[in-house]
């Protein structure tokens, strides 16, 4: 078995659970292959993880309105919105900018929008790569379209740069 350490340190709920598999196999039982080890994980994994925020109780009550808008996949703290620089995300952004930010059209935006972790965006903020849109919402700069990759995603390595023909005048 080949076990990948990534160079960042995952959101909270991502540390606890590496910890709780960690734990596992210092105690000797991180075994892929037994199908008991899942159940034996997950019953120490929510035993330690924050409680939920009600989103089981609303949907146990079927109060599904309310169970969606308490769901988070990623934690708001760490994650910010990011429109992905394809399709007619381009013109989208071009009319929040002359219109300013209304309903509509942040519904024409939301197809492209992204959530990424504070790590993941560090480098392309401080690089200049990325554009505050409206409050928690970003773009990218014209000239940086290439840390996103239609097949893959936002990916770039080491510092996010721009296009050398973007930057002539």
């Amino acid at each position: 078995m080949h076990v990948f350490i990534a160079p960042t340190k995952p959101p909270k709920d991502l540390r606890i659970a590496k910890q709780t598999a960690k734990d596992l196999w210092e105690e000797g039982q991180l075994d892929l292959r037994n199908p008991e080890l899942f159940p034996e994980y997950f019953r120490r994994l929510y035993r330690v993880l924050p409680d939920d925020p009600g989103v089981l109780a609303a949907e146990r009550d079927m109060r599904f309105e309310e169970s969606a808008r308490l769901f988070r996949m990623i934690d708001d703290d760490s994650a910010f919105a990011v429109v992905a620089p394809y399709g007619g995300a381009a013109d989208r952004i071009a009319g929040i900018r002359r219109d300013g930010v209304t309903r509509i059209g942040l519904r024409r935006l939301q197809p492209f929008i992204v959530s990424l972790y504070k790590q993941e965006v560090e480098g392309p903020l401080k690089a200049g790569a990325l554009d505050l849109l409206e409050d928690g919402l970003y773009c990218t700069v014209v000239g940086f379209e290439r840390i996103y990759d239609q097949r893959f995603g936002f990916a770039w390595k080491g510092t996010a740069v721009a296009e050398p023909e973007s930057l002539i005048a």
